[in-house]
């Protein structure tokens, strides 16, 4: 089990106690890391309209959303979103997936 620490009154969040990046396997596919000292992940390659293919669990619904090229983000008629509001998508990944969409829609591109 790992460490825990207190609180830090100065950011109100834990504080790091992870000393060496640890890879959990959660299926098959899907692998979480715990890394130290990062807060955020720079997304290297994935352009934000490619982001929702990261997200097998929209496969199912994006069929049904009114636009042909939703981005599940701010189009009317999501069948994504739809399934977030009937809690049939775990609202958290989705805001996962918009904070993610956000940033990369912000982020210059990088020429090589």
């Amino acid at each position: 089990m790992p460490e825990t620490g207190e609180l830090s009154a100065r950011i109100g969040r834990g504080r790091n106690t992870t000393r060496a990046t640890q890879i959990y396997a959660v299926s098959p596919d899907t692998f979480l890391m715990d890394t130290p000292g990062f807060t955020s992940i720079y997304l290297q390659g994935v352009a934000a309209d490619d982001l929702k293919g990261y997200y097998p669990e929209f496969d199912r619904y994006a069929p049904e959303c009114r636009f042909d090229t939703c981005m599940h983000y701010r189009e009317p008629g999501c069948a994504v979103k739809m399934a977030v509001r009937d809690k049939v998508i775990p609202a958290e990944r989705y805001q996962n997936y918009i904070d993610l969409y956000a940033e990369l829609k912000e982020r210059k591109p990088v020429y090589d």
